[in-house]
């Protein structure tokens, strides 16, 4: 339709909403394909925030492939308009893209540099959610570089905002989180305090497969704590 009346604005938009879409269905392949048709129209028509958010998008279908390299090549595009326009938000949301991409290349210190300048601009635009997120790939960071202890002292940050701001889901992500670090650190009664905590969420919310990570873990942590039988129950 947008074709026929050589709306190309609207066709660039059209070709960004599929792609969308299909990331939403987990068709990254095809979402590429759009976001990259998007982007062509949007250069032709000189719209240069409308190619960033192509960019941005284009980053994360990548990254969703495991092609962490091509997934920063977009970002530090997209990063270079929104520094120009001053879009701070969208700034900070582009160096939490390029943290976590550095970090599965396991170039901790750079995905914590860059997770560090987002929780900076967050913390000056007062977003509470936003600073949380950042505490919680921070933490993330630190534990795939082995600083377990770390690692739990920002994940408490984080859950202390959730718990305050009333979201369930990231909570008892969040408890998973320290879960894992209180394993790795041997606290096998922390541990499973926090998966049993978040057990109830994702009971409550129906979240099948959340429940079964929970039960691997509380299983794990009892036959930590001596308890193989308990284990076993978890662990079916």
């Amino acid at each position: 339709r947008y074709v026929r009346r050589g709306k190309r604005r609207g066709v660039a938009d059209c070709y960004k909403n599929t792609g969308v879409a299909c990331r939403g269905l987990g068709r990254d392949d095809e979402a590429i394909a759009h976001y990259t048709h998007a982007l062509e129209v949007y250069g032709e028509l000189g719209l240069t925030e409308e190619q960033a958010g192509c960019w941005t998008n284009l980053g994360v279908a990548h990254a969703s492939l495991g092609e962490y390299q091509t997934a920063i090549g977009y970002y530090e595009q997209a990063m270079a308009v929104y520094e120009a326009g001053g879009q701070e938000e969208e700034e900070a949301a582009c160096h939490q893209n390029l943290g976590v991409a550095y970090k599965e290349l396991g170039q901790i210190d750079r995905a914590i540099e860059r997770f560090e300048r987002a929780l900076k601009v967050f913390e000056g635009l007062g977003l509470d959610r936003e600073q949380a997120d950042c505490w919680v790939n921070i933490g993330t960071a630190h534990g795939r570089a082995g600083r377990h202890g770390t690692a739990a002292a920002f994940y408490l940050k984080a859950l202390g905002t959730y718990l305050r701001l009333g979201l369930e889901r990231e909570t008892a992500r969040c408890r998973m989180n320290l879960a894992t670090s209180y394993i790795d650190l041997r606290d096998y009664r922390q541990a499973e305090e926090h998966c049993q905590a978040a057990l109830a969420v994702y009971e409550k919310l129906g979240l099948a497969r959340e429940q079964a990570d929970c039960w691997m873990n509380i299983g794990i942590a009892q036959r930590g704590r001596g308890d193989p039988e308990g284990s076993l129950d978890a662990l079916q």
